[in-house]
């Protein structure tokens, strides 16, 4: 039993020291961007980054065509969903459905420095 306990004092020791590597996120950078619909800016949704290669998820509500925050760098797609205030529904019943998901097609990098700009038609 001595043995036995031992071996596994050992493994787990081996095991627990062994090749995992944990690399720190970069940190958030501040992004501006403009959000039209039909070439006029939207209120009261929110626009969903989703990173695609590296970043991080956030959601960031959209006022007057206007949005701003701290994103992770990275490679993202973004999605759009209602913001919670009392338009919100209604400003989300006006986007068109595909900007209700992610998609590749739609993958953009966050840098720091330049603003974004959504336009959805």
């Amino acid at each position: 039993m001595h043995r036995f306990c031992s071996f596994l004092f050992l493994t787990s020791v081996t095991l627990g020291c062994g090749g995992v590597s944990v690399t720190p996120n970069p940190a958030p950078v501040a992004i501006t961007g403009s959000v039209t619909l039909g070439g006029k800016p939207i209120s009261d949704i929110c626009i969903n980054f989703q990173p695609t290669v590296d970043g991080l998820p956030a959601v960031v509500t959209v006022k007057d065509g206007k949005l701003e925050a701290e994103i992770t760098p990275g490679t993202y797609t973004y999605f759009v969903t209602k913001a919670s205030t009392p338009t919100g529904e209604k400003s989300l019943a006006r986007i068109p459905a595909g900007y209700l998901q992610g998609s590749m097609d739609r993958q953009f990098d966050v840098k720091e420095g330049g603003p974004l700009e959504f336009s959805m038609n």
